[in-house]
């Protein structure tokens, strides 16, 4: 819990949004404020049946901020979720913020978490239905109904598509990387890389052979088999829309425009601890 207003979180996100909250609170007089919640709606989420910190508070307003700023109206940050205590302080509320334990991303089966198992069906015109376990053990039974049920883990999916919506990719030697993978194959004895190291942004502004393109996008789908395998296999495709860049301009090869690359979500995660006082 927050202690003093004193925060040893290393999450960057975590640290900027508390700074943020002690910035707003000397602007608003130790108050919250915001343009799509209403003052009445904030003082509710005070009630003791909820138990929250104003912290706390402050982190669901941003989150739902966000979310009404990109349209998105109807997605519930609680769904699912079925204890008071928990109702604003879960694992869809913490998703922004990347404040999630990292043995919860990375190493615990999905089903554990969100307390369900897919059947398994021979025929794959059949729906899969999720089966609620009456019994899940290891680390959900920490957190209560922090990860609430199958409905709690579709929006998670859904809010993964908002948030990883475009990353920036580079064309180089006729394939596509990430920055990771660039710094695997770049040529390291050039001129530039010498001057620049890997600064890939300044780098492709004066190599003409290496190019950066945005890559949408398109899909999260479920890792291989979910009673196995964590949130961090989940699988995100992206696409470069030929709609999207006029490859003459890029000298970009025409086989790459509509090109599809596949990542983890695990890739995306960033490495924390997670200590409040």
């Amino acid at each position: 819990m927050i202690n003093k207003n004193k925060l040893t979180n290393k999450n960057p996100y975590i640290k900027k949004a508390h700074q943020d909250y002690l910035d707003e609170l000397l602007i608003n007089k130790n108050k919250l404020k915001s343009i799509w919640i209403s003052d009445k709606a904030i003082k509710a989420l005070e009630d003791s049946r909820y138990n929250l910190t104003k912290f706390e508070i402050y982190k669901y307003i941003k989150s739902i901020e966000y979310l009404r700023s990109r349209g998105k109206f109807t997605i519930n940050l609680n769904e699912g979720i079925e204890l008071n205590q928990n109702k604003f302080r879960n694992v869809l509320i913490d998703l922004f913020y990347q404040d999630i334990p990292d043995e919860v991303i990375l190493e615990t089966p999905i089903s554990s978490l969100f307390k369900f198992e897919h059947s398994k069906v021979e025929d794959p015109s059949i729906k899969i239905q999720p089966i609620e376990i009456k019994e899940v053990k290891d680390i959900k039974n920490n957190y209560d109904s922090y990860f609430g049920n199958y409905n709690t883990y579709y929006i998670f999916k859904s809010l993964i598509e908002l948030y990883i919506d475009e990353i920036w990719l580079y064309h180089y030697k006729d394939n596509i990387y990430n920055e990771k993978e660039l710094l695997n194959v770049y040529d390291k004895t050039t001129k530039l890389y010498k001057t620049y190291g890997s600064n890939w942004l300044t780098l492709s502004k004066l190599d003409k052979i290496l190019i950066k393109l945005k890559y949408y996008l398109i899909s999260v789908t479920d890792p291989e088999d979910i009673n196995i395998n964590s949130l961090g296999e989940l699988n995100l495709k992206f696409s470069l829309p030929k709609e999207k860049i006029n490859y003459k301009f890029y000298s970009l090869p025409k086989n790459h425009l509509g090109s599809i690359k596949e990542y983890k979500l695990k890739d995306f995660w960033i490495k924390k601890e997670y200590k409040f006082n």
